[in-house]
């Protein structure tokens, strides 16, 4: 890591959609970042290193500190510098010893919020005090300054580097703790930059900021706007159970696509890369992609499509014959893949083939490119043309009574579906 001679803004206690109760994907992350001016953000998502590993490798252009909050059986323990994810339930002296066998640093979270039951025990922490390296002094989401004041007192008695955090959720939370401190490329650097670290915005969350974003964890990005939205998709839910029809889960989803990507090796086809259709294709191309160690992009192929508000075609019974009628069905390729494919291999992934129209259209695009493309979808619904190359299940007939997959908005595992996605890297639909 190379070191630059400049002071640079930076973010403490970053909560990514790798939390459980995170709300931000890695791209809604790096953009809020770059928006507020920052150059280096310490992500510490609970039990698990993986999102602030991923966001590392994936900007470069950030200076990342790969952190985890992890929950012990006395309270939470923040470890930095960390290689990978240390599991959440250990004892402190455990969860301390395993921060340290990775190299890492050792910070305390809001250690004198007494309000918040994940707050380490005072008596756990007294029983580390020389084990911990630094002391949170200022956390947005804290009830008033005292626990704050608490916090600084104890750190500064004991020669404590100290942090300010912002303990973003979402990305409006992003901007509320800022602090400037010189680059630095290892934890010894961090722990020396920190000694010179001044804060440069520290704001409180207030309450109508919290009740705001109270609002969008419970209804969603629009507010109270997409309750009527809510409504009509567990309408439509109760409907089509009560016609037969059932859901495919998440679960479901990931072994389907294991099995196609090991039929594909089994039948000797090696990709360079994944092209995936979004966005009924874009999970399972990702998790091909993992399963076969390859690149993975997507491009994205539409049919005509009736909008009302968020919701278009497919999440609506029964519109999609009103769209056939009006608007026809011939597809669209709305953009290309990300990457070159010249010379190389390409499985294409979609999630169901009914006419075979979507693939033709991709085809068209990228066989001029590739060295080779095979297609590769979950489910066969019709005699297409083409026919896929691979498929999972031949539900030829089924097209109306076919279950559901979770992309479609009115199934229950809607929601699940795209936090997954986000963390994957791609687009909520």
């Amino acid at each position: 890591m190379t070191v630059r001679k400049i002071k640079m803004k930076t973010a403490f206690h970053i909560h990514t959609l790798h939390s459980a109760d995170g709300y931000m994907s890695l791209p809604v992350l790096h953009a809020r970042a770059k928006a507020c001016g920052l150059q280096g953000l310490i992500v510490t998502d609970h039990n698990t290193a993986e999102g602030a590993l991923q966001f590392a490798s994936r900007y470069p252009d950030f200076r990342t500190v790969v952190g985890e909050e992890i929950y012990t059986r006395e309270g939470e323990i923040i470890g930095l510098f960390l290689r990978q994810t240390i599991p959440a339930g250990l004892g402190v002296e455990e969860t301390v010893a395993a921060i340290r066998a990775q190299g890492g640093l050792v910070a305390v979270p809001h250690p004198f919020d007494r309000r918040r039951p994940s707050t380490l025990r005072a008596e756990a922490l007294a029983r580390i005090e020389n084990e911990v390296d630094i002391v949170e002094v200022f956390n947005s989401r804290t009830f008033g300054d005292e626990p704050d004041r608490e916090a600084l007192e104890w750190a500064q008695a004991r020669n404590k580097a100290v942090l300010w955090g912002t303990d973003a959720h979402l990305s409006d939370d992003i901007g509320r703790a800022v602090f400037e401190l010189p680059d630095f490329s290892d934890a010894p650097s961090f722990l020396n930059a920190l000694r010179k670290a001044q804060p440069l915005l520290l704001r409180r969350a207030s309450f109508w900021f919290r009740a705001r974003n109270r609002l969008k964890k419970t209804w969603g990005a629009y507010g109270p706007l997409n309750l009527p939205e809510s409504l009509c998709m567990g309408c439509q839910r109760r409907l089509f159970l009560a016609l037969g029809g059932g859901f495919v889960s998440i679960e479901q989803v990931e072994q389907y696509a294991d099995r196609l990507a090991d039929r594909v090796l089994a039948d000797g086809f090696t990709p360079d890369v994944v092209v995936g259709l979004a966005s009924g294709g874009s999970y399972p191309a990702f998790r091909i992609a993992e399963r076969l160690r390859v690149p993975v992009t997507l491009m994205r192929v539409s049919h005509p499509q009736i909008r009302v508000g968020n919701l278009d075609t497919d999440d609506l019974i029964g519109v999609m014959f009103l769209r056939n009628w009006l608007y026809g069905r011939a597809p669209v390729v709305k953009s290309g893949p990300g990457l070159d494919l010249a010379g190389r291999k390409v499985l294409m992934v979609d999630d169901d083939c009914t006419t075979g129209d979507s693939l033709a259209a991709a085809l068209n695009l990228i066989k001029p490119q590739a060295a080779d493309v095979r297609t590769a979808v979950l489910r066969l619904l019709g005699e297409s043309s083409p026919r896929p190359d691979y498929f999972m299940e031949n539900r030829v007939g089924a097209v109306l009574r076919h279950p559901r997959f979770p992309w479609i908005r009115y199934s229950p595992y809607y929601r699940p579906y795209w936090r997954k996605l986000a963390v994957c890297g791609g687009e909520k639909s």
